[in-house]
């Protein structure tokens, strides 16, 4: 075995386990070891000190996960649903799943109602989960501290609705995507059989997704924006930005935690709220939250052929 291989052996073998392990195997001290470092840093061109901060923040389960991501490439896929002309569905949002605001007690009279209700599906426009920032304090708000955590408190949680889910991602989502590469609720819907992941994936901060019922395209959106002062406003202009031609029939928002339904130069516009309390952070911000979720129930026909919304029967359930 020449030098370089030794050293690639050894710094490899070190980057598979930890420092003590490495040392007591090949019996050399410390110095040796980070002199080696530098050495397949020039060999491999790699940056360990990079691979290093990784690997300590994350436990081994956890960085098994996170080998498995690939960013999600944007697609103009369209998801379609089969079901009668006239269906229910259940609509919420911005669960936060993960932080001590959000409430498992309404969350669970949520589902139970929708069941009685008789919805045939469900839709999360994003934040599924709290996620992890660099803000200072955060990790004191966390029930589920890290990506394995609140992925699997989710998994618990949205597994209790047995009808199809549908759901995009959010900036507390995409955290995870920014720190790791890691797509949580992709994840998430790929570890529950009735839920499906139907974001475009156009940004690392923003997602949207596509669903087609009969003709009619229900647009679910999570956004970067702020909030506004009046409620109208934000499905206004997220309205008017799109060009000719892609306007939805439906658009069904999240983020903002706030609740809304408007009708918009022909959009019929929902503003989801949301599953959790005003945080600290929001209050601090002197935002609001609103705090439940819809059941809708919508019949689709044709007029001269073209599909059309017959009716669109709103019910705002909240919750204090």
């Amino acid at each position: 075995m020449t030098g370089k291989e030794k050293i690639i052996e050894i710094i490899e073998f070190y980057l598979s386990t930890d420092e003590k392990t490495t040392l007591e195997t090949y019996s050399i001290t410390s110095e040796t070891l980070h002199r080696y470092k530098r050495s397949y840093q020039k060999v491999k061109d790699s940056d360990i000190g990079l691979i290093e901060k990784i690997k300590n923040n994350f436990t081994k389960s956890e960085l098994k996960a996170l080998a498995k991501q690939k960013t999600p490439k944007p697609t103009n896929k369209v998801y379609k649903i089969d079901c009668d002309h006239t269906f229910k569905y259940l609509v919420f949002s911005d669960s936060h799943i993960g932080s001590r605001f959000f409430v498992e007690d309404a969350f669970n009279g949520m589902i139970d109602y929708a069941a009685q209700q008789k919805c045939d599906f469900a839709i999360c426009p994003g934040d599924i989960t709290e996620g992890m920032s660099n803000r200072a304090g955060h990790v004191y708000e966390l029930t589920h501290i890290g990506y394995t955590k609140q992925k699997e408190e989710a998994i618990r949680l949205l597994s209790k609705w047995k009808k199809p889910l549908y759901c995009i991602s959010g900036n507390h989502d995409n955290w995870y995507m920014k720190s790791s590469g890691a797509a949580i609720v992709q994840d998430i819907c790929n570890d529950i059989e009735n839920a499906e992941y139907v974001g475009c994936g156009w940004t690392i901060n923003h997602d949207e997704g596509d669903i087609e019922i009969h003709g009619i395209k229900h647009k679910l959106w999570h956004g970067i924006d702020g909030a506004s002062y009046a409620l109208s406003y934000r499905p206004q202009k997220i309205v008017e930005s799109f060009t000719g031609g892609e306007k939805p029939h439906v658009l069904i928002a999240g983020h903002d935690h706030k609740s809304y339904f408007f009708d918009v130069r022909n959009v019929l516009c929902i503003g989801a709220g949301c599953m959790s309390k005003q945080s600290t952070f929001m209050r601090g911000k002197r935002l609001s939250v609103m705090r439940g979720f819809w059941i809708i129930e919508e019949s689709i026909g044709k007029v001269k052929g073209v599909p059309t919304i017959t009716k669109f029967k709103t019910e705002w359930i909240p919750f204090r």
